[in-house]
């Protein structure tokens, strides 16, 4: 799964430039005013439609964490960077199945002002006993 982020004078502005980058199998993550006036718009498309739900994990070296304090994982985003791309980022790379990862970045929107580790746990409570 591919994430961007798009920024547009207007809601058609933005949505054209999704289908011409991402194409119409674009699936629209979140939506939100732009802090500059305009609209600013998340999609994800799916880049092998036929992949299994449950894939095994992938055995490589772990990266060390992008903070300066060792151990932890920075969760505020960077300037520029936006909470849903975080937890986006995230999925991904713990190979989370798609189609789950869409439920949790469609319930992270409504937490974007929040920490990125908020946002996701907040969907985890939400989608999971």
């Amino acid at each position: 799964m591919r994430l961007r982020s798009f920024h547009g004078e207007t809601m058609s502005e933005a949505m054209r430039q999704v289908r011409e980058a991402l194409g119409t199998q674009a699936v629209i993550v979140a939506t939100r005013d732009d802090e500059q006036g305009g609209v600013r718009v998340t999609a994800a498309v799916d880049d092998s439609p036929n992949e299994p739900l449950l894939q095994p994990p992938k055995i490589s070296k772990p990266e060390p964490p992008p903070s300066s304090t060792p151990g932890k994982i920075a969760t505020a985003p960077a300037e520029g960077e936006d909470v849903v791309e975080i937890v986006a980022e995230q999925l991904m790379r713990h190979s989370v199945p798609a189609p789950l990862a869409e439920q949790i970045l469609s319930i992270v929107t409504h937490f974007a002002d929040h920490d990125a580790l908020i946002a996701l746990g907040a969907a985890m409570d939400k989608l999971f006993k």
